[in-house]
């Protein structure tokens, strides 16, 4: 039963990512100075409330305990991730506040959604770790598709991009299970591509 809850989730997420991210003016940043205008506050509201939902979940609970053990080694990690987040905060999104916000709530849902839910929770199931790899970036690539991001000859690229970012940021938490790590590099990647 649990299997068929974890695919409706993942399919949820997949529908719902694509619905919200193809709303008229969601990705007009012509408007982002009326936080209210655009469909970023209805991003931010949304993934605000996934976020509060994922924390209710009994293997996201084990995976902020297991973070917050804080490791001597990772907490210069840490430290570089938050100056280069407030670095772009203070030097491009001073005035995009609600561009800005919505960027870091994206990462940090899409990371505990796609890391610390789904693939803990399919990895407890004994699946072959590179058909739980291959699918999950799959999941997270179609989770991002926009019409008008995705647009010809940018799509493939774009895919591709994507789809090997979540890759390799899921071999990287299995051997690092840290979370949080995994959010700031997300939403560093998230800033760099508006720059």
């Amino acid at each position: 039963m649990k299997d068929i809850i974890d695919y409706i989730n993942m399919t949820i997420y997949i529908l719902g990512s694509i619905f919200i991210k193809n709303l008229s003016k969601i990705y007009d940043l012509n408007t982002y100075y009326n936080f209210f205008s655009n469909g970023f506050y209805i991003i931010f509201v949304i993934e605000s409330l996934l976020i509060i939902s994922f924390l209710k979940k009994p293997s996201i609970k084990n995976e902020i305990k297991k973070t917050f053990k804080l490791k001597k080694f990772y907490i210069p990690f840490y430290i570089i991730l938050l100056i280069i987040i407030v670095y772009f905060y203070l030097k491009y999104f001073f005035i995009r506040k609600a561009l800005f916000f919505t960027l870091i709530i994206g990462g940090v849902s899409e990371e505990y959604f796609f890391k610390a839910y789904l693939f803990n929770s399919f990895k407890e199931k004994k699946y072959n770790i590179l058909l739980i790899y291959i699918a999950l970036s799959l999941a997270f690539t179609l989770s991002h598709y926009s019409i008008q991001t995705f647009k010809i000859p940018y799509n493939f690229k774009l895919f591709e991009f994507t789809f090997l970012y979540q890759f390799f940021t899921l071999i990287f938490y299995t051997y690092v299970k840290d979370i949080y790590i995994l959010s700031g590099i997300h939403i560093i990647v998230n800033l760099f591509s508006l720059k």
